[in-house]
């Protein structure tokens, strides 16, 4: 045999070796699972208490904290609805260590103001209580992390206290009054039929609240405030160390009599139809339409849930990307519009495509949005736009990467607080990175095809309309809606028709100009400069935020908006249609 023969069979051997390999290594990691950032400590005490701690110097010289207790509304009995936000009202009434009317004070003492760096926020499956430090002295951390502790297991809860933040309950809960809680209160009924959830709204019921009492207040906080059920949360200016033997000292010695029973579940079935539902509302001044589907979340835990989420996030990407070009272009019959995948509860993964439009142009919305979710379905999408959701995923996540160390230490915390929610292992920015990178070459446009069309399938959905009661406005039966996306549901539909994608983006570039007048002002460190043009800049050189330039331009009186980065679980266009707001918010509770 001819030796460069030789040498090439037995490079091709060599080939196929390494290629089965790899195959063999990529399957193998695929049911391992996913790393833990390794910035942050994970511990348990031997009580139950969980804790999560990030060192992290931004902003310079602080602690953050938070302590979220594991129950929320779901777990309060019936006559008890609104129990679970009232008790976080009560923790600002007293405890053990810090009796009434001295803990706002002392706080405000060391630079704190209630409300901006003491808060709290009660959702259906958490009481989250929040605390942001001034500085990270020993004595600071130990009195911060002494006050949650007091709130987890000491709280004074005295009856004249309950008889007097009653008023302050109802009050909030009367100000929320406002369009979104009145479609809320219209539509949970009938988005989650049967559920627990939909008869544990976290505000309340003002019947409930009205005549609650410290002995309801004390049965629910014996039952359900317990070690295991406790997760302190710091990402600060300080060690680990230092944090987790703050958190010890105050957290160890707590040994209540008994383990909290089982979480109540939330009673949240898929639809197993098409239920078409038509709610309106005075304040409206706009339409909206929605498709929602439910179903039971999957878990995120090894490295083949990340490729299918992968599967999934591309195909939404995509879908948003033409939306926004319709948009854009002025052919959409919408004024916008997008397709999301979230999580409910934890326990839920909501599949949702909805469109806004003038009131009377909801018919003509609705079958714009059925038609850009069944092109994609019915037709797929172009090697080309996969390339580019794909490059954009990856760099999304290489900025975070670049700039994580000067990311604010909220950002961390809520990812900590939404991963303990979850149940997921949390990722630093860096393995992230390393996981795209090695998971996105092998996706397949056929793949994410075949995702899109299972998630956004049309049977087993409600389509909701949203409406004003506007004078001239014609409302809709149900059955009436119905019939509108069954008969757009029998239409054909045309493949999508990519653009080829612009190589520069100006045909011809500009002249450049030259720098005719150069300034600097030294009190806010700016440099001014006017062009030939008569165009003036003004420049500050900032490192605060890595990777990151900041432009505003302004042009005789208006105002083009910096650019925006956009996130994977909203559209392109910042719409969110209100009914994906199912989860609640209460004042102080951070945005999800």
């Amino acid at each position: 045999m001819a030796p460069s023969l030789r040498h090439r069979l037995l490079m091709l051997f060599v080939l196929l070796v390494c290629l089965t390999s790899s195959c063999i290594v990529v399957a193998a990691e695929a049911d391992a699972p996913l790393p833990i950032d390794p910035a942050i400590r994970i511990g348990t005490l031997a009580n139950g208490v969980t804790y999560w701690v990030r060192p992290h110097a931004t902003p310079p010289g602080k602690i953050t904290l938070w302590m979220r207790v594991g129950t929320g509304s779901l777990n309060e009995e019936d006559g008890q609805e609104g129990l679970a936000h009232y008790l976080e009202h009560m923790a600002f009434k007293g405890t053990e260590h810090f009796p009434a009317g001295e803990l706002i004070s002392y706080f405000e003492s060391i630079g704190l103001r209630f409300g901006q760096h003491q808060n709290a926020f009660t959702g259906f499956d958490q009481t989250t209580y929040t605390l942001s430090l001034p500085d990270t002295r020993p004595e600071t951390l130990d009195k911060g992390l002494l006050y949650l502790a007091d709130i987890a297991s000491r709280m004074r809860l005295a009856a004249e206290d309950v008889d007097k933040e009653r008023s302050v309950i109802l009050e909030e809960k009367r100000a929320r009054k406002g369009v979104q809680q009145r479609l809320t209160d219209k539509l949970f009924p009938e988005l989650l039929p049967g559920s627990r959830a939909a008869r544990r709204l976290p505000i309340g019921l003002e019947e409930t609240i009205a005549h609650l009492q410290r002995d309801d207040f004390v049965a629910y906080y014996t039952t359900w405030y317990r070690p295991e059920k406790v997760t302190v949360l710091a990402v600060g200016d300080a060690p680990a160390e230092a944090m987790v033997e703050a958190i010890t000292k105050n957290f160890a010695s707590w040994t209540p009599a008994q383990a909290a029973p089982a979480d109540k579940g939330t009673g949240i079935q898929p639809y197993d139809a098409v239920l078409p539902l038509v709610v309106t509302d005075p304040e409206l001044t706009t339409s909206s339409v929605e498709a929602l589907a439910l179903r039971p979340r999957a878990s995120m835990k090894t490295v083949a849930d990340v490729r299918r989420q992968l599967l999934e996030r591309l195909g939404v990407w995509m879908v948003n990307r033409r939306i926004e070009q319709r948009i854009r272009e002025g052919t959409a019959p919408y004024q916008r519009a997008n397709v999301s995948q979230g999580v409910f509860l934890g326990t839920t993964e909501e599949l949702n495509a909805g469109a806004e439009a003038a009131p009377a142009a909801w018919t003509e919305a609705l079958t714009g949005l059925i038609t850009d979710v069944q092109r994609a379905r019915l037709h797929g999408f172009a090697d080309q736009e996969l390339e580019m959701a794909k490059r954009a995923t990856l760099a999304t996540a290489e900025h975070m990467a670049q700039t994580e160390s000067t990311q604010d230490a909220q950002m961390f915390i809520r990812a900590m607080n939404r991963a303990v929610s979850l149940g997921e292992r949390p990722l630093s920015a860096a393995q992230q990175v390393e996981l795209l990178r090695q998971l996105l070459p092998g996706i397949t446009r056929a793949e994410v095809a075949a995702t899109f069309a299972a998630n956004f399938a049309p049977e087993h959905r409600d389509y909701v309309l949203s409406m004003p009661e506007q004078a001239g406005v014609a409302i809709p039966s149900r059955e009436e809606l119905r019939t509108v996306v069954e008969t757009m549901l029998a239409q054909p539909v045309l493949p999508w028709q990519s653009q080829e994608r612009p190589t520069a983006l100006l045909a011809t570039p500009p002249q450049p100009g030259t720098i005719v007048e150069q300034t600097h002002f030294a009190p806010l460190e700016t440099t001014q400069v006017t062009l030939s043009n008569n165009v003036r800049v003004h420049y500050r050189f900032m490192d605060f935020k890595k990777g990151e330039v900041t432009v505003l331009i302004t042009l005789a009186g208006l105002v083009m908006a910096p650019y925006a980065p956009w996130s994977s679980d909203r559209s392109r266009t910042g719409y969110r249609p209100p009914i994906l707001r199912l989860r609640p918010r209460l004042p102080g509770s951070p945005p999800t």
